[in-house]
């Protein structure tokens, strides 16, 4: 009797040790997961960290904005002239103001209007230098229109 209580014991164990998952599949399941041949998805995007996008953007908003300042000149030179303002900023300690007058002359002096000198403040800060953006809406919305 014992041999076949035991042997059913043993039976019932067998039978649910063998359903659809054995035990012996569990650590190839891992392994299945570490070799998986997919690539792992791509980090997010963020086109702020890209220099090419950022150019492109403020190259694409400055011309649009100032058609004939920008008529024949160089994507590469309104470029540089966008990071020449975050430069001046830099310079500035702080006094926006010093800045605005600065880029202003320098339009001036370049044939430049004054409109442009702030077009292209407007779109270069945020391009380029929006560690600055505060100071330029403050200054704006101090000597501004």
């Amino acid at each position: 009797m014992r041999r076949c209580v035991m042997a059913a014991v043993l039976a019932g164990a067998l039978t649910a040790c063998s359903g659809s998952t054995p035990i012996s599949e569990g650590p190839r399941a891992t392994e299945r997961e570490v070799s998986d041949p997919r690539p792992a998805p791509a980090p997010a995007y963020d086109p702020r960290e890209d220099p090419e996008t950022l150019e492109f953007v403020f190259l694409t908003v400055l011309r649009e904005q100032n058609p004939r300042e920008t008529l024949g000149v160089s994507d590469r030179d309104l470029v540089d002239l966008g990071r020449s303002v975050c430069s001046l900023m830099d310079e500035s300690d702080g006094s926006y103001t010093v800045a605005f007058l600065a880029m202003v002359a320098a339009a001036d002096d370049n044939g430049l209007s004054t409109r442009f000198a702030g077009s292209l403040v407007g779109v270069a800060t945020p391009a380029f230098c929006p560690e600055h953006q505060r100071g330029v809406d403050e200054f704006i919305e101090t000597w501004g229109e």
